[in-house]
């Protein structure tokens, strides 16, 4: 056998046994060889630098990153999650989130009243947290009202629920939508009971939990809302040099509030976010960077839970 044919059965081996999960007697079924040989000429690719193993630590966490994250955005605290370079983005948002279930688990107490926001990267929070060790009579409300057309991610009432049954604690949903006609309607909304219930707890939450959105309009961001922002209002948005979003309330790159999001809309305000006590930010990736800032700059989130990647590009930015 000549090395080039035996670098070529060496990669048929390895795609079958590590990117196709058969065993090793498939591998060796599907290629007439014995085993013992197909066990042979995976080491072979390992020593020959054809195939790299890494394990990737779910609790490990970058902790130069954590603290110059601090001292330079003068956060109360931040949490890196490490080892989350090269993979792709639903790999990072589930560590980010195993970071934070595991932030939460250390940091929450009886008592305490929570605030849950939405998205991808809460979501794998809420999946993390049914691993969650400890236990906190807590409270949870939602911040923003609910999205009937969009992905499980932003269905606020859920994370809500999952993450008071994680702690065994209680949990209040909020049925009114979150995007409103006018804000006629939405101040008709607040006045009812059930909404008031929520609303009235805005006031005195000891942390709160929310994702960072980012206003890409030719990608993420509209495919998610592309049935409840307008192109006028997408436009609006643009002008007023919008970077993210927390609960759908917009600001900039200084993290000044911006106009000419949608008119009714069933949420905290950024006001109210900044005089939060704890306000833990949940966000990553490398697109997600100018947003994340505006939210440091804004004073609206104390806490930063991130990926190594966007942790150093903020660093830089």
């Amino acid at each position: 056998m000549t090395k080039r044919e035996e670098m070529d059965v060496i990669l048929q081996t390895a795609r079958l046994y590590y990117e196709s999960n058969k065993t090793q007697s498939e591998v060796g079924q599907q290629l007439h060889i014995s085993r013992s040989t197909v066990s042979r000429l995976l080491k072979r690719g390992r020593d020959l630098g054809i195939v790299h193993i890494s394990i990737h630590d779910p609790f490990v966490t970058h902790i130069h990153l954590e603290e110059a994250l601090v001292e330079r955005f003068g956060l109360r605290g931040a949490v890196v999650a490490a080892q989350t370079e090269g993979l792709p983005g639903k790999l990072v948002r589930r560590r980010i989130g195993q970071a934070a279930a595991r932030y939460l688990e250390e940091n929450l107490r009886d008592g305490e009243v929570v605030g849950v926001g939405w998205g991808r990267t809460l979501y794998e929070v809420a999946q993390a947290l049914e691993d969650v060790g400890a236990h906190a009579h807590i409270e949870v409300v939602p911040l923003v009202g609910g999205i009937g057309q969009v992905a499980p991610s932003f269905q606020v009432n859920e994370l809500a629920r999952r993450l008071a049954d994680a702690f065994g604690g209680d949990w209040y949903p909020c049925f009114a939508p979150a995007i409103l006609q006018n804000e006629l309607i939405q101040e008709g909304l607040r006045d009812t009971v059930d909404v008031r219930r929520i609303v009235d707890r805005w006031s005195n939450l000891d942390l709160a939990l929310v994702g960072i959105g980012n206003t890409d309009f030719e990608s993420e961001f509209e495919v998610l809302f592309v049935g409840y922002l307008d192109p006028e209002m997408r436009e609006h948005l643009r002008a007023a040099r919008a970077v993210g979003d927390i609960c759908m309330r917009f600001f900039s790159l200084d993290g000044s509030p911006s106009a000419g999001g949608p008119p009714g809309i069933l949420g905290i305000e950024l006001e109210q976010v900044r005089r939060i006590p704890r306000v833990v930010g949940v966000a990553g990736g490398l697109h997600k960077v100018e947003a994340i800032l505006g939210a440091i700059r804004g004073g609206y989130i104390k806490v930063l839970i991130t990926d190594e990647t966007t942790a150093a590009g903020l660093l830089q930015a």
